[in-house]
């Protein structure tokens, strides 16, 4: 046997009794299991237990292991215990480890881990609605114009082009020309698209007025309201109207309607301004116009 055993002890081999084993009686733990547990006694943080406990037997069986295949001979009760004797000192290998196992470290850990995960269960409670929103929103469909019922569809409207200012874009989906009682009217469905999905459509409804290719002006909804406010409204004057038909993540549809169109137009163009500057530019040509009526 190895010269370092001394006071030779007799336990009974792996096969049962039978040929005894010589144990030093320096090494109080016979088993990785009763090293382990000793060892974890020092160390203070308990649930780094385990980890700790895997981590060393891993290494003891590693070393048995080793033991094993240079004497294929020795039982393995007897490959255990020296796989053990050298690990040295159980107290002094359990305090080292309650050093790097903080209690504090380790708690603050597990803490904020927990933090973290209540947090992301709330933020996943407050946006699933908004989530199943949005998933709603980019499913639907683009609005379609409402026509009232004492209004006659002349004819389908075909505006091309799109107009830009500032992260908006303007464009006309659909459009038609009705006749309504008080005369000739367009309708358009005007899209305002934006790439940030909380951004919102600028307040603009009240300021858009259009243009015939004649010079005729249908004033705005401020202008009539101020003039309305003022000396009263000439009866004969056209004038433009909006109002929000859907909001969307990425774009809003409003509905555009231009009353007292003058029969002979043969086109009109939607104006936008802002600050005294005219920022929207969309012109939808018209059928049956350039004549008298």
């Amino acid at each position: 046997m190895d010269g370092v055993l001394q006071d030779r002890q007799r336990h009974p081999g792996r096969d049962g009794p039978g040929p005894g084993l010589m144990l030093p009686p320096e090494v109080p733990h016979r088993t990785i299991g009763q090293f382990c547990d000793h060892v974890c006694m020092y160390v203070r943080f308990r649930p780094d237990h385990d980890a700790i406990t895997e981590e060393l037997t891993g290494h003891l069986e590693d070393h048995k292991d080793v033991l094993l295949e240079g004497d294929p001979d020795m039982p393995l009760l007897e490959a255990e215990y020296r796989a053990v004797a050298s690990m040295g000192d159980a107290e002094e290998l359990g305090r080292w480890l309650d050093s790097i196992h903080s209690p504090v470290l380790g708690w603050f850990q597990i803490w904020f881990f927990r933090a973290v995960v209540l947090v992301g269960v709330l933020a996943l409670l407050l946006l699933l609605p908004q989530a199943e929103r949005a998933a709603q929103q980019l499913a639907a469909r683009p609005p379609e114009l409402e026509i009232s019922e004492n209004s006659r569809v002349i004819a389908a409207l075909h505006p091309e082009g799109a107009w830009s200012w500032q992260d908006y874009t303007f464009s006309i989906p659909q459009a038609v020309e009705t006749q309504d009682w008080d005369g000739r009217s367009v309708k358009a469905l005007l899209k305002i698209a934006h790439p940030n999905p909380w951004r919102k459509e600028p307040d603009l409804l009240g300021s858009i007025w259009a243009e015939d290719d004649l010079g005729n002006r249908y004033d705005s909804m401020d202008t009539v309201n101020e003039l309305l406010s003022g000396d009263g409204y000439p009866a004969w004057r056209g004038d433009c109207w909006g109002s929000t038909a859907a909001r969307f993540l990425f774009a809003t549809y409003c509905e555009i309607e231009v009353r007292k169109v003058d029969p002979a137009a043969a086109k009109l163009t939607l104006h936008l301004d802002r600050y005294g500057e005219d920022v929207l530019w969309l012109t939808i040509p018209l059928e049956g116009g350039g004549g008298n009526g």
